[in-house]
């Protein structure tokens, strides 16, 4: 780290290109957000003493240039990565497999033609690599907007044809360059058909044409499309957003407010220790998956499991069913999982979102497998479920919810929802139980004749539609539970519960279960 400081001092007197141009470019426009959802967002899901290693596998080894051809197809996403981040490599060559499919913006804003495409809509897909939002271009935009500065044509994105002036190459160009005008003409000149576009050229008829290279459009076009401007008041989609703007920011503020209180200032950058342990949580706030909800997540490194080694169903009664927290899995190696704790909960303002919930959350990781008793829900659950019935009833659709019924059943609630319309309407069961102070929702999603039929796969079955699926849905967790079957699951503190979140768990569960369960078989079973 010395050397490394040094060398960034010595290279602060220079003006030549080097690590520290880099670094203080990137930190004066504060694009490292960008950076990272861009290229690598998965390594918030890492724990903060594994991401260094994570970081290296993704970023290295790099090189000042970097071809593609069909011949490096298995390391396209890699080299896309590492040219959309700032440093090297500097230039991309590359054959047609970077037409499509990969982004090549952050850094970019020249683009080369050696190869020319036949037709227009060819060469604006090749363009269109570096012509994304949140590219190099639309931030200088964006900028020089903010700054009131004219910008000239070297803020645009540079598009080149190289090309040898006394050859064949020099008709093919010009011939495309009028292509491209005449094309861009086309999505302004609604209906005109004065031009004609050529996709092959009369070798004579081309020779004896003397013309230039016809220059690029600049000039604004007239549209056919007359642009509908919402007007203020009700309906305005833009004073929604920036409602939804204003409920957002106060909902984080609020939220790392009372983690700054309960975990200290850092906890979002350096985790939490929990009290009298070495352990210490990664926290983060992130979006739900399916949805805008902010969740609040924390997970540490818990063990590893490996398939043969153990009894699954043993580890999933000790690991899961009598945890509150939830097991998600990742493969390491062969039949060797890595396990972590996971917890997530929905967030939100202060009438939803009390510091009392905050300490029930961190609180789950103090808590050993237990053996649950459950008791009947509160009146407060009950008069829930009547609101909830009510409003999904009443609108239609709150939520996603199309509609359900609710049921007493022994010493818990069971809500029947009915997910999707007509013939594709799937039904989907899920049981409200309370234990101590916690609402528990459970939803079954693959039979135990189901998981039998896994034969000799039926352990990493068991894993993939359990621990590792964990990883990839919101709040739920997956378990194989005492019955044999694979059952999802959601708690929640009781006593803080708003009707939002209860609405959120039950209707979160019901989908991710009949998903799993449709993954599984089509057949609509339970």
């Amino acid at each position: 780290m010395n050397d490394l400081v040094t060398m960034l001092k010595t290279q602060q007197l220079q003006s030549d290109y080097s690590t520290f141009s880099e670094l203080s470019a990137l930190a004066a426009t504060g694009q490292l957000d960008l950076i990272i959802k861009t290229n690598i967002p998965e390594v918030f899901d890492e724990p903060l003493e594994r991401r260094r290693t994570f970081l290296s596998h993704r970023l290295n080894p790099v090189s000042p240039v970097i071809g593609a051809t069909g011949e490096t197809a298995g390391n396209r996403s890699a080299q896309a990565r590492k040219f959309r981040m700032p440093g090297y490599p500097l230039a991309l060559i590359s054959t047609d497999v970077f037409q499509e499919g990969e982004d090549l913006h952050t850094f970019c804003d020249s683009i080369y033609h050696y190869g020319l495409s036949g037709t227009p809509i060819g060469i604006e897909q090749k363009t269109g690599r570096v012509d994304r939002v949140n590219s190099l271009v639309q931030r200088r935009f964006i900028n020089h907007h903010h700054q009131q500065k004219i910008t000239d044509s070297s803020d645009f994105i540079q598009v080149t044809f190289p090309h040898i002036r006394e050859s064949i190459e020099r008709l093919q160009v010009r011939q495309l360059c009028h292509n491209l005008n005449d094309f861009i003409k086309s999505l302004h000149e609604f209906g005109d058909s004065s031009t004609v576009r050529k996709d092959l050229i009369d070798t004579q008829e081309a020779l004896s044409d003397k013309s230039e290279i016809p220059p690029q459009i600049t000039t604004p076009l007239e549209s056919p499309y007359i642009p509908n401007k919402p007007e203020p008041g009700a309906g305005n989609r833009l004073a929604q957003l920036e409602t939804l703007e204003q409920k957002t920011t106060s909902t984080l503020l609020h939220i790392k407010g009372l983690l700054k209180t309960f975990c200290g200032p850092s906890v979002l950058t350096q985790g939490y220790r929990l009290p009298g342990s070495d352990r210490i949580l990664s926290v983060k706030l992130e979006s739900a998956k399916n949805g805008g909800e902010i969740l609040l997540i924390a997970e540490e490194p818990f063990s590893y499991y490996k398939i043969s080694d153990h009894c699954i169903e043993q580890c999933m009664k000790i690991y899961s069913e009598r945890t509150f927290y939830r097991i998600i899995a990742e493969e390491e190696g062969h039949h060797t999982f890595r396990l972590n704790r996971n917890a997530e909960i929905l967030v939100g303002n202060e009438s939803m979102t009390e510091p009392e919930e905050i300490e029930a959350f961190f609180n789950r990781f103090h808590q050993q497998a237990v053996e649950l008793t459950y008791q009947q829900p509160s009146e407060k659950i009950h008069n829930f479920c009547q609101q909830a019935q009510t409003l999904a009833n009443g609108l239609d659709d709150i939520n996603g919810i199309a509609d359900f019924d609710t049921q007493q059943q022994d010493a818990a609630l069971q809500l029947t929802f009915r997910l999707g319309i007509n013939i594709t309407t799937r039904t989907q069961k899920v049981i409200i139980r309370q234990s101590a102070n916690l609402c528990i929702f459970t939803s079954k999603a693959v039979p135990s004749n189901a998981i039998r039929a896994f034969r000799e796969n039926r352990e990493r079955k068991i894993i993939e539609y359990t621990w590792e699926r964990n990883r990839h849905t919101d709040v739920v967790e997956f378990f194989l539970d005492s019955e044999g079957d694979i059952s999802g699951r959601i708690t929640h503190p009781e006593e803080n519960m708003s009707l939002e979140e209860f609405i959120f768990c039950a209707y979160t569960i019901a989908v991710e279960a009949d998903r799993l369960e449709y993954i599984v078989s089509t057949d609509d079973f339970l």
